[in-house]
C-alpha cells in the first residue's frame, strides 16, 4: 500500500508538471508570436553541435539542436527576452534583449567556445566526440578514446567494453573474458555504474566463462567514462578505478529501426521521438548467436553458454530546464553442458539481472543545478557441477544481490571562477551467497561459505573547484562513507590540480584516499574465494592512497600525446595469514606503480587515416607482516603495448589493424616431488610437492594481431555496413595457465607433468548492420 501511495504521488506530480506546460501553451496560443531559428557550431573548428539546450530565461520555451546543429523555437509571444545556450564542455552563451515581433522570424547563428570539463571523467562519446575529444586534456588520470574504436575496433567481438583493453593502464588476464585489471587493481575494486546505478560486474556468463561478454550493447551505449585512478569524491567505496556506462537517449527526429547480426550476437534497436519537444524512447534487444549455431549440431539437451539482454529508456523533457529519464534493463544467461572435457562432469547454469532507474535533472537558476537518481538493481546466478560417476560429489555456487539506492546532488556557481558541489547517497543491500564444495579429489578451495546479510551503505561529500583564467584550476573534496555491516565511518580527502604551461600543454597532478568495504565480490571476484563470513564484524575497509601526475600535449586537432606516472599505496589489504588460508584479515600491504605513454590521432568518418600507440610499464606487489620480500599479485604485468591504425583505402572501405603485446603474468612453478613420511601433498599420500617462491615464474609473452575489413554506405542516417574480423591472425598460442598432474615414483622422487591451457586461436568473424 505504501508503494502504491508513492506511485500515485509521483503520477500526480508528473500530471501537474505536464498540465502546467499545456496551460502555458494554451495561454500563449492566444497571443501574437514569432519564431527563432538557426544553427549552433563550435567557435573554433566550426563543427555543428548536437544536443545544445537553447532557451529563453524564465520561460518554458526552448529547443535542443539536432545533429546538424539546427534549432527552432516556435510560438514565442511578442516581447523582449534573454536567450541562453548551454552544453556541457562549453561556456554558456547569454544573449540579452532578443526582441520578438508579431510574425517575426529571427535567425541566429550561435557559436560556443569550449570550456575544459577539467578533472571530470574521460568520455567515449559517440555523439559528441568531435567537440570534446581534444578538449578533455586537463583530466587527471583519464583516457579518451574514439567511440568508433569502442564498437568497431578489431578483435573486440561486438563488445564495446573490451575496447578499454587497449589503454596503457588496463590489463586483461584472459582473451575469453571481460574482467579488467586497472592500474594494479583487481576487477572487484572497480566501481561500475550503469546510468548512475552501481552494479556488481558488467560481465555476463561471469561464473561459467569468467565474463565472456559484457552487458554493454553497442547499439545502446552513449559513453563509457573511464577514470583509471584519482576519480572525484562523488564516487566512493572502491579503491581502484571508475567505469561509468551511460546509455543513450532515443532519436528525437524520426522513427528508426536498426538490426545487425554476426557470429557472436544478433541485435535490434527501435527508437523515436514523442511529444515533439525533444522527448524520446528507445527499446533494444540482443542475444548471443554463437550458441544457436553450436546447439544445432549437438543433442537437444546440450545447451552452450548463452546470454541475452533487453534495454529500454524513456527521456522526458519538461522545458529547457527540467528533464526526467526512466530506464530498465533485463539480463539473462544460462548453460547446460554434459560430460565437460570428457571428465564425467555435468554443468548447469542459470542467471538473471535487472537494472531500473529514474533520474531527474533541473536547472534551478543559471547558477544552480540539481539532480536526483533513484534505482534498483538485482543480480542472481546459480551454477551446479555434478560428478556423473558419483553424484555425491558436486560443487554449488548460488548468489542473489539486491540493492536499492538513491543519490542527490546540488551544484552551485557563485562566481565564474568557483564551483561548489555537495551530495548525499544511500543504498540498502541484501546479499545471499551459498558456496558448497564436495569433490572427488582434493581441491584447494573452501568447502562451505554462507553469506547472508542486510545492511545500509551511506555516503556524503563536498567538493570545491577554483579556476583562474584558463591556465590554473584546483579541486578539493572530502567524502564520508559509512556501512552498518561493519559499523565504520571512513573519511576520504582528495585534491587535484592543473596548470597550463602552454596553450596546448597541461601539467596535472592528483592525490587522494580511496577505501572499500568488503562485499560479495570480495568473496568471489578475486580469483580465489575469501571467506569473510568467519570474522566479518572485525574487518575494516581496505584503502589505497593514489598519487599521480603527468603531461598532456594537444599537438593538433584530434592529435594528442600524454605521459603519466602513478603510485598507489595499498593498506589494510584483506589476505590470509598464510598462503591457501581463505579467512582474510586486514593485515596485508602493497603498492601499484607505473609509467604510461600514449600518442593518438583519431580519424573522423570523412578522413583517411588515424592511429594510436599505447605503452604501459607497471608493478603491483603485496606482502604479509613479517615477509622479507614483496610478492607479485597474480595479475601483475610488467609491460604492455598496443599499436593500431585505421585507414580508409577506398570510398566505402576501411582497414583496421591492432597489435597487442604483453609480458607474461606470474605463476608459482613446481620444482620437484619428494617422498616423505609426513608428506604435504594432498594429491599423493606420502609425497611432498616442492614449489618455488610464490609467483616467481612468468608465463610466456603475449602476442596478438587483429584485422578488420569494413564496408559502410550511409546517407541521412540510413544504410548498410558489414565487416570481417580476423582475430589472432598469426594463430599465436598465448598461454592462459599451466595445470599440473602429479605422479609417484619407485624411488625417493616423483614427477609433476605440466599441461597448457591456451587463449583464443585464430578466429574469423563477420557481421552485417542495417539502419532504416
Amino acid at each position: 500500500m505504501a508503494s502504491l501511495r508513492k506511485s500515485e504521488i509521483f503520477y500526480c506530480l508528473l500530471m501537474m508538471i505536464t498540465s502546467y506546460g499545456l496551460a502555458g501553451e494554451a495561454a500563449t496560443s492566444r497571443l501574437h508570436y514569432g519564431t527563432v531559428l538557426g544553427y549552433v557550431t563550435d567557435a573554433e573548428d566550426k563543427i555543428p553541435l548536437r544536443d545544445v539546450n537553447i532557451f529563453f530565461a524564465k520561460t518554458t520555451l526552448g529547443d535542443a539542436s539536432d545533429e546538424k546543429g539546427y534549432f527552432e523555437i516556435k510560438r514565442i509571444p511578442t516581447g523582449t527576452y534573454t536567450l541562453i545556450a548551454k552544453m556541457i564542455g562549453y561556456r554558456p552563451l547569454v544573449v540579452h534583449n532578443v526582441r520578438i515581433g508579431t510574425g517575426a522570424v529571427r535567425r541566429l547563428n550561435i557559436q560556443l567556445n569550449k570550456q575544459a570539463v577539467a578533472l571530470d571523467s574521460v568520455q567515449i562519446s559517440a555523439s559528441r566526440l568531435k567537440k570534446l575529444l581534444q578538449r578533455e586534456i586537463s583530466n587527471v588520470g583519464h583516457e579518451i578514446i574514439s567511440p568508433r574504436m569502442a564498437v568497431q575496433q578489431p578483435g573486440v567481438l561486438d563488445d564495446a567494453y573490451r575496447s578499454m583493453r587497449s589503454l596503457p593502464g588496463v590489463a586483461s588476464r584472459n582473451d575469453l573474458n571481460t574482467q579488467l585489471y586497472i592500474r594494479g587493481g583487481s576487477p572487484d575494486q572497480n566501481l561500475i555504474l550503469y546510468d548512475g546505478i552501481e552494479i556488481l560486474t558488467p560481465s555476463r556468463l561471469f561464473v561459467v566463462m569468467g565474463g565472456g561478454m559484457s552487458l554493454v550493447n553497442p547499439d545502446v551505449i552513449e559513453s563509457i567514462d573511464l577514470a583509471p585512478g584519482g576519480f572525484d569524491v562523488e564516487y566512493g567505496n572502491k579503491m581502484s578505478a571508475l567505469v561509468n556506462l551511460n546509455s543513450r537517449n532515443g532519436r528525437t527526429d524520426r522513427l528508426s529501426v536498426r538490426s545487425s547480426a554476426s557470429l557472436i550476437t544478433a541485435r535490434t534497436v527501435i527508437e523515436g521521438p514523442i511529444f515533439n519537444n525533444g522527448s524520446s524512447w528507445l527499446l533494444a534487444g540482443r542475444r548471443s548467436f554463437y550458441d544457436v549455431l553450436a546447439n544445432s549440431v549437438n543433442s537437444e539437451n546440450y545447451i552452450f553458454p548463452f546470454f541475452f539482454d533487453i534495454h529500454s529508456k524513456l527521456n522526458l523533457k519538461f522545458g529547457p530546464d527540467q528533464n526526467a529519464t526512466v530506464f530498465y534493463s533485463h539480463l539473462g544467461e544460462g548453460a547446460r553442458l554434459y560430460d565437460v572435457e570428457g571428465e564425467n562432469l555435468d554443468l548447469l547454469n542459470k542467471g538473471a539481472g535487472n537494472i531500473f532507474g529514474v533520474k531527474f535533472t533541473s536547472v534551478v537558476n543559471p547558477n544552480v543545478f540539481a539532480n536526483l537518481t533513484m534505482g534498483y538493481y538485482d543480480d542472481k546466478n546459480s551454477v551446479k557441477i555434478y560428478d556423473t560417476f558419483n553424484y555425491n560429489f558436486n560443487a554449488l555456487l548460488n548468489y542473489h544481490v539486491r540493492r536499492t539506492s538513491a543519490r542527490s546532488e546540488i551544484e552551485y556557481y557563485p562566481a565564474k571562477w568557483l564551483m561548489l558541489k555537495t551530495g548525499v547517497q544511500f543504498s540498502f543491500n541484501k546479499t545471499d551467497l551459498l558456496w558448497s564444495l564436495d569433490w572427488r579429489n582434493y581441491v584447494n578451495l573452501p568447502d562451505y561459505i554462507n553469506f547472508n546479510e542486510k545492511y545500509f551503505s551511506n555516503g556524503v561529500y563536498w567538493k570545491a573547484k577554483f579556476r583562474y583564467q584558463n591556465w590554473f584550476e584546483i579541486i578539493a573534496g572530502l567524502r564520508y562513507d559509512y556501512s552498518t555491516l561493519f559499523n565504520v565511518l571512513d573519511t576520504s580527502p582528495r585534491v587535484k590540480a592543473r596548470v597550463g604551461l602552454l596553450p596546448n600543454l597541461n601539467l596535472f597532478a592528483s592525490m587522494g584516499k580511496y577505501s572499500q568495504f568488503p562485499d560479495i565480490m570480495t568473496v568471489i571476484g578475486r580469483g580465489e574465494p575469501l571467506d569473510i563470513t568467519r570474522n566479518i564484524h572485525s574487518l575494516r575497509p581496505e584503502y589505497a592512497i593514489h598519487t599521480m601526475g603527468g603531461l598532456a600535449w594537444q599537438i593538433a586537432d584530434r592529435f594528442e600525446a600524454k605521459f603519466e606516472l602513478y603510485h598507489k599505496k595499498l593498506q589494510d589489504i584483506l589476505i590470509g595469514e598464510e598462503e591457501n588460508f581463505f579467512v582474510p584479515e586486514n593485515i596485508g600491504s602493497g603498492f601499484a606503480e607505473g609509467v604510461e605513454l600514449s600518442v593518438k590521432r583519431i580519424r573522423l568518418e570523412n578522413e583517411k587515416f588515424g592511429f594510436w600507440i599505447n605503452y604501459g610499464y607497471s608493478s603491483s606487489r603485496y606482502r604479509r607482516p613479517g615477509d622479507l620480500s614483496w610478492r607479485f599479485f597474480d595479475y601483475d604485468q610488467r609491460h604492455r603495448c598496443s599499436v593500431g591504425s585505421e585507414i580508409q583505402f577506398y570510398k566505402f572501405w576501411t582497414l583496421s589493424a591492432e597489435y597487442h603485446y604483453g609480458t607474461g603474468f606470474p605463476y608459482t612453478p613446481i620444482s620437484a616431488m619428494r617422498r616423505s613420511i609426513n608428506g604435504n601433498s594432498p594429491y599423493l599420500e606420502g609425497w611432498d610437492v616442492l614449489k618455488d617462491e610464490k609467483n616467481s615464474g612468468r608465463y610466456p609473452d603475449y602476442h596478438r594481431l587483429d584485422l578488420r575489413f569494413a564496408y559502410r554506405i550511409h546517407q541521412n542516417g540510413k544504410g548498410v555496413s558489414a565487416y570481417l574480423d580476423l582475430i589472432n591472425v598469426f594463430n599465436h598460442r598465448n598461454v592462459y595457465l599451466y595445470e599440473w598432474d602429479y605422479y609417484s615414483g619407485e624411488g625417493s622422487s616423483g614427477s609433476a607433468k605440466r599441461s597448457v591451457i591456451y587463449m583464443l586461436p585464430f578466429i574469423p568473424s563477420f557481421g552485417v548492420n542495417i539502419n532504416l
